[in-house]
């Protein structure tokens, strides 16, 4: 119910009463502290907190690269991403074929200009796992923000053959963005705030929105998300 009090309603404080109460319910879940922090805090910003939250979750659950890779989600939409790559690495000695820890990898690479390391990432992923749409698009935003553009749409494209899996429109308007196509950009977001992508969430931390965030059409999609501009870092 907390999980979706964000992803559906866009209710940051029903989803923190509702988290609040689960863990007074089951103190010693790994996964709810795990959640807590991913769901709820850190969209808002609350980067110290949303840390703290995978921390325990870690310490309750020290084997799982899951949590070390949500924990460099973390880390990476504070802007700590040499530590965010860390994280990530740690989770992958552990399980090294995670495919979340694999993708939060990839965006801990990219924003450091890692492209090629990053893209290799996400052309094995998508190798071993199929056409998913987690490592797609973190491939496809490597390829965009790597200025790769033919190599970026091609994997987002409306007009795939079938059987290439999803084709996320938020996928696609971040590579747009990348490209300063910013029209079409925010056309592929209104889809996405219409589709409830859980990715929205972060909209106002990620730095994959960051070249949203000088367009004056920005504030209006936080407003959407019952976020504020102040939760960017």
């Amino acid at each position: 119910v907390a999980v979706m009090e964000v992803f559906l309603d866009r209710d940051w404080s029903a989803s923190e009463i509702s988290f609040r109460r689960a863990l007074e319910l089951a103190p010693a879940s790994a996964r709810v502290h795990e959640l807590y922090g991913l769901c709820c805090l850190l969209g808002q910003g609350r980067f110290d907190e949303a840390l703290a939250e995978l921390d325990r979750a870690i310490e309750l659950d020290p084997l799982s690269a899951l949590y070390a890779g949500n924990r460099g989600r973390v880390l990476t939409c504070s802007r700590q991403y040499a530590e965010a790559e860390e994280s990530c690495r740690r989770g992958l000695a552990l399980d090294p074929g995670q495919l979340l820890a694999q993708v939060e990898l990839m965006y801990a690479l990219l924003f450091q200009d890692k492209f090629d390391e990053a893209i290799a990432i996400g052309k094995r992923a998508i190798e071993t796992h199929g056409p998913v749409n987690a490592p797609r698009q973190a491939l496809a935003l490597s390829y965009a923000l790597a200025g790769r553009r033919d190599e970026a749409f091609e994997l987002v494209s409306e007009t795939a053959e079938p059987g290439t899996g999803y084709r996320s429109p938020l996928a696609r308007g971040l590579v747009h963005a990348a490209f300063s196509e910013m029209d079409e950009a925010f056309d592929c977001v209104e889809q996405s705030l219409e589709e409830r992508d859980p990715l929205l969430v972060y909209l106002a931390v990620h730095p994959m929105f960051d070249n949203l965030r000088a367009d004056p059409r920005y504030p209006s999609l936080l407003e959407r998300m019952n976020l504020s501009q102040g939760g960017s870092p």
